[in-house]
Parts: structure tokens; C-alpha cells; sequence
């Protein structure tokens, strides 16, 4: 083989490799089917998007990659998903028809599956919930936040270092690379 017939066996190689990697779609068929089942359900059509103006969790996930690092972009999806959860046990318990109750498990089950990918978030999040749940105005949790300042305070600038130094050193990377 020369050369020529080589670089066009690797050029259409390379065509359906991207072919096959921009084709990739992670939604099962059967997926698919529930989730068109419970939209007939309850009389959905895609039509009817512009009814309901804005979006509610989509709107979220718009730009995500620019606005968070990975981990931050890992638990708004989770929490994304956590409350889709919520909603589709709600409906489940508010629908009479098996069939459409079975499909919105199958959903469930799939949510809850993919969400299990980000269960290490669960805690996290209950310390999120711990942290805006404390009484800034009550006396005796000042004074404790007060004790605690110095410590916190420290650990927080340590943090910010770290993060400044990675930061640095990622452009430095990039500038030898652009050399």
C-alpha cells in the first residue's frame, strides 16, 4: 500500500470513528418509549413547550462547562436529578393507570441508576443543608462562629493558595505549549 491509499484508509477511518462518536446517544430506545408515554399521559405534545414559558432545569445546565468546575457541574446534576426523583414519585402515586405508573418507574429507575454516579455528592449536599440551616441571628451560634473564625479562616486561605496556585501553574502549562 503507498502512501496515498494509506492516508486515505486512515482519513475515512477517522471519518466514521467521529461519525460514530457524534452519533452517541445515551438515552435508551425503551427510555425513550416511557418517557413518550407519560407525555401522552398527560396530553403533552412537544408543541407544547412554549406554553409553559421558562425552562426549569434546563436553564441550569446552559453553559455549565464555562460556569463550574467538574465537581460543582457533578452536584447541580445531581441535585438536578434528585429532584426529578421527587416529581416522578409524586406523579407515580397521583396517576391510576398501571401501565403509565411502570413507565414512570422504569424512568425513576433510570434517574436513580445515572444519579448513583454522583451518590458521593449526598454528602455534601447535607452539609449544605446544615450550613443554611444555622440561626445567623441567634447569640449563643454567633459567639460559636466567632470561636471558630480563626480556624476557618485560616483553612479557607489555604484553600484559596492552592486553588490560585493550580490556577498559575495551568497557564504557565498552556504558554509552553503555545511555544
Amino acid at each position: 500500500m503507498d502512501s496515498l491509499q494509506r492516508f486515505t484508509f486512515l482519513l475515512g477511518v477517522y471519518v466514521v470513528s467521529l461519525g460514530l462518536i457524534c452519533a452517541t446517544d445515551y438515552i435508551p430506545e425503551s427510555l425513550r418509549e416511557d418517557i413518550k408515554k407519560v407525555k401522552e399521559h398527560i396530553k403533552m405534545s412537544d408543541g407544547d413547550k412554549r406554553l409553559f414559558g421558562n425552562p426549569v432545569f434546563v436553564k441550569h445546565l446552559e453553559n455549565l462547562d464555562s460556569k463550574y468546575q467538574v465537581g460543582l457541574q457533578k452536584l447541580l446534576v445531581h441535585e438536578i436529578l434528585d429532584t426529578y426523583a421527587t416529581i416522578l414519585r409524586k406523579m407515580k402515586n397521583n396517576i391510576e393507570n398501571e401501565s403509565v405508573q411502570l413507565s414512570i418507574a422504569n424512568i425513576e429507575g433510570a434517574i436513580g441508576v445515572l444519579d448513583k454516579s454522583f451518590l458521593k455528592y449526598n454528602d455534601l449536599k447535607k452539609t449544605l443543608q446544615e450550613l443554611w440551616a444555622i440561626k445567623t441571628g441567634d447569640l449563643t451560634m454567633q459567639k460559636k462562629a466567632i470561636m471558630e473564625l480563626m480556624k476557618v479562616y485560616q483553612k479557607a486561605s489555604i484553600l484559596a493558595h492552592k486553588t490560585n496556585e493550580n490556577q498559575r501553574k495551568r497557564r504557565q502549562a498552556v504558554r509552553r505549549q503555545l511555544r
